[in-house]
């Protein structure tokens, strides 16, 4: 029993606190919440298909394309980051590297 707490700790601390900062946890918990629906969920609510109406809106012209997981997942998902984001701080990371390797 003990081996077994001590091995979740080692391996499920750090793996849990990866999983949180890199956005994952949020990604998994929605992906779950799609297959399982909340107890509280009305049940016509519970098997609606999201891409559907997402592609629907797409022909109505309300709907951008690259928004499919946002459209599907819901409001709260990459609240911590977005493509465009990660985009934009990959190129200012660069740029941070290089001026670091100029002013040496």
């Amino acid at each position: 029993m003990v081996y077994a707490f001590a091995l979740g700790v080692t391996l499920g601390l750090p793996l849990g606190c990866y999983l949180r900062e890199t956005g994952l946890a949020r990604k998994l918990q929605s992906a779950y919440g799609l297959f399982v629906a909340p107890p509280d969920t009305h049940s016509s609510e519970k098997y609606k298909n999201k891409s559907e109406q997402f592609y629907k809106n797409i022909k109505k012209g309300q709907v951008d394309p690259t928004q499919f997981e946002r459209y599907v997942y819901g409001g709260s998902y990459a609240q911590r980051t977005s493509d465009e984001v990660d985009k934009i701080e990959s190129e200012v990371n660069q740029q941070m590297k290089e001026l670091k390797y100029e002013g040496r």
